[in-house]
């Protein structure tokens, strides 16, 4: 247990300054990892799996990246379910991480043309 949790806190510190060198494919392996790890067994390693993600969602690289943002929604909304405090805590607080890379995309939402935003809400319409 304690070898997985330095890792991760190792992960978590190294991706800040080494993600722009890394290969994408690379990255998603560290991520995928990280999202195992929130169902470890172990509190002490599911919250240190929150503090990576919730680190990683601050990246430029990552801030964009649809699916990964929808999957950190959900790994964290079921982890506020968890019986750990620990594990609570990290959880709401990769929560406002994504909150917070959420409403900086929203000043990206405001510069596209109105027509296209018009057009895409009528679009989306045909779907629901």
């Amino acid at each position: 247990m304690k070898f997985k949790l330095n890792i991760f806190h190792v992960i978590s510190n190294i991706l800040l300054y080494f993600h722009l060198y890394l290969q994408r494919q690379r990255v998603i392996l560290i991520i995928t990892i990280l999202f195992g790890a929130i169902r470890d067994e172990e509190s002490a390693v599911k919250a240190a799996g929150l503090r990576a993600l919730g680190m990683l969602v601050t990246l430029p690289s990552l801030e964009h990246d649809t699916g990964f943002l929808m999957d950190l929604a959900d790994t964290v909304c079921s982890a506020f379910e968890d019986k750990n405090l620990g594990v609570r805590v990290k959880s709401a607080w990769a929560l406002a991480n994504l909150c917070d890379c959420l409403s900086r995309q929203k000043f990206v939402f405001f510069r596209f043309p109105s027509f296209i935003i018009f057009f895409a809400r009528d679009m989306s319409s045909l779907f629901i």
